[in-house]
C-alpha cells in the first residue's frame, strides 16, 4: 500500500509545481523596430513609421515605450492584470494585460482631450523570437447617438490593423 501512496504524492507534487501557463509565455522584452513593408496600422491609410518599441519586463509590471519620430509614450501594465494609470503628453491612459496562452493581450483606454480611445492589442512572437506581430483593434467612443457598437466592420469609429516588428 505504500507504493501507490508514494506515486500519488510524487505525482501531486510534480503537478502542483508545474506551471504550464508560465512555461508558454514568450519573452517580449527588448527593442523592436517596425517593418513598414509588412505593417498596416489600425486607424491609418498606410503604415506609419518609423516606430520603435522598447519593452521592459519586471516581476511586477510590463512597460511599453513607443517612439514614433519625436513622439514618445510609455504605458505601464501590472503583471497581475490590474489597471494601471499612465500620464501622457496629450492625456492619460489606463492599461491592463492578460495572457492567452503564448499571446500577450493589452487593453488600453487613452483619454485624449476627454475622448476615450479603446485599443486592444494582441502580441505574438515568431517561433524564432525575432519577429513580433501586434494585431490591434481601435475604437473611438464619441458618444454619438446610434453608434454601431455591435458591427465593428461597418462602424466608422472602429479600425483594425497588424504591425510587424523586428527584434533589434
Amino acid at each position: 500500500m505504500r507504493f501507490p501512496a508514494l506515486v500519488l504524492a510524487v505525482t501531486a507534487l510534480l503537478f502542483l509545481n508545474a506551471n504550464p501557463v508560465r512555461a508558454q509565455r514568450p519573452d517580449f522584452a527588448g527593442t523592436w523596430v517596425m517593418d513598414r513593408a509588412q505593417s498596416a496600422s489600425a486607424g491609418q491609410a498606410e503604415a506609419i513609421g518609423p516606430v520603435t518599441l522598447v519593452i521592459r519586463v519586471t516581476p511586477s509590471e510590463l512597460i511599453v515605450e513607443r517612439t514614433q519620430s519625436t513622439n514618445k509614450r510609455t504605458i505601464h501594465y501590472r503583471a497581475d492584470g490590474g489597471d494601471t494609470q499612465s500620464t501622457l503628453e496629450m492625456g492619460s491612459a489606463t492599461g491592463r494585460l492578460r495572457w492567452d496562452g503564448p499571446r500577450l493581450i493589452t487593453e488600453t483606454v487613452y483619454d485624449v482631450q476627454g475622448i476615450p480611445i479603446n485599443v486592444k492589442a494582441t502580441h505574438s512572437l515568431s517561433s524564432d523570437g525575432r519577429e513580433l506581430t501586434v494585431q490591434s483593434e481601435l475604437f473611438v467612443v464619441h458618444g454619438y447617438q446610434g453608434q454601431h457598437d455591435s458591427a465593428p466592420n461597418t462602424n466608422p469609429n472602429y479600425s483594425s490593423g497588424t504591425d510587424v516588428y523586428i527584434r533589434k
